[in-house]
């Protein structure tokens, strides 16, 4: 938290480069090293139709600064203990099977955090609709999915393009999502007894669908992905999007996550010393994973993670969603990505479509966790 000063007397430039400077020494604290290639907040480039959100703990107030191409701009709000009560009750409810809440429950308890952290930005007209919000909170906001942010006739993800960002990368990734690399592991047979149970059948759908769509994917399946094959792949220039199907965990009580590979598991600081050996990637992908917990800590890990292996964007899940929800999640975000979308606008696509859908899957528990950390 940055420390409390009268309103009046804030520098916004000081406060992002402060802001810059909070996020930048969390990831080398959870990456163990002195320097990173994060840039200040302030100078990363915004298109006219990005708004880059801070939301800034001042214990009393939470001070949010609105960034367009042009200016900053700054609103104080009020953080009463109703609103700490209400943000706490709406973590808990994303915890552990909330696909449990009735949706209308769910929705209120967002709406209210709605009321509170976004629409007095559209009040003064600082954000409207269709804008591409790239928010870069503090860490007591980082375990809050935006997308599930209920406005009183929608979700929020419905009304924005919503990407994450600890700040931006100094490196340019190779043009264009294709080829795809994709690794994944759909067969239960033969598994090393560590390996957690459940291989959803939808897992091998996805795969399958992805391949379809990119012709020139490189694939690791089941026994042909073995850790040491997988990261000497990894180095090569091939490909420029690396999607990975299987069991990891991105723990929040350890400095070690990691993923399955068939014959053992990959720590992820492997993979990204393996990333380093080649040009940046533009995408990086975890499906199937249980990746972040919901945790503000295990999310530092994961974004973490995408900074130190120089990834442009990522995507990931804030807890293990439904193996077939994913699939069909996966299936529309590279349907749109080969149509030429951003993965800002294609993650947007493949949740309203979800959310759309007339069955079970329109509950946030199937579509809220996936998030994206990145520039696009």
């Amino acid at each position: 938290m940055i420390a409390t000063r009268p309103i009046e007397r804030l520098n916004l430039a000081t406060l992002l480069q402060q802001e810059s400077a909070l996020q930048r020494s969390l990831v080398e604290d959870f990456l163990q090293c002195r320097t990173t290639n994060l840039v200040d907040l302030s100078k990363i480039k915004l298109n006219s139709n990005a708004r880059q959100i801070s939301f800034i703990d001042l214990d009393e107030n939470l001070l949010v600064l609105v960034r367009d191409a042009y200016q900053t701009q700054t609103v104080l709000i009020p953080l009463s203990q109703a609103v700490k009560e209400a943000l706490s009750s709406f973590r808990i409810s994303l915890q552990g099977s909330f696909y449990e809440l009735p949706v209308a429950q769910l929705n209120q308890r967002s709406y209210e955090l709605y009321q509170t952290l976004i629409q007095p930005l559209e009040e003064k007209q600082l954000i409207q609709p269709g804008n591409q919000l790239l928010i870069t909170s503090d860490p007591n906001f980082y375990d809050l999915p935006f997308s599930v942010l209920w406005t009183g006739r929608n979700y929020l993800i419905e009304n924005y393009q919503i990407l994450n960002s600890l700040g931006g990368q100094t490196t340019e990734a190779s043009p264009g999502i294709s080829p795809v690399m994709i690794t994944a592991i759909t067969d239960s047979s033969g598994l090393p007894p560590s390996y957690p149970d459940g291989i959803d059948s939808s897992i091998e759908a996805e795969v399958q669908n992805i391949e379809q769509m990119f012709k020139t994917s490189v694939i690791l399946l089941n026994k042909a992905f073995q850790a040491d094959s997988f990261l000497e792949m990894v180095t090569k220039e091939g490909f420029h999007t690396l999607h990975v199907s299987t069991h990891g965990v991105f723990d929040a009580t350890s400095r070690n996550p990691y993923l399955y590979a068939w014959d053992r598991k990959v720590p992820i600081a492997e993979l990204n010393q393996a990333l380093l050996q080649r040009s940046p990637l533009n995408l990086l992908v975890f499906s199937a994973c249980e990746t972040i917990r919901a945790n503000p800590r295990a999310i530092i890990g994961l974004a973490s993670s995408a900074v130190q292996a120089q990834s442009r964007n990522l995507v990931a899940s804030l807890w293990k969603v439904d193996a077939e929800a994913t699939a069909k999640f996966m299936t529309e975000f590279y349907n749109q990505l080969r149509q030429g979308k951003t993965p800002a606008v294609a993650l947007q696509a493949a949740q309203i479509q979800l959310i759309h859908s007339d069955n079970e899957m329109n509950h946030p528990y199937y579509w809220a966790g996936f998030l994206l950390f990145g520039v696009d």
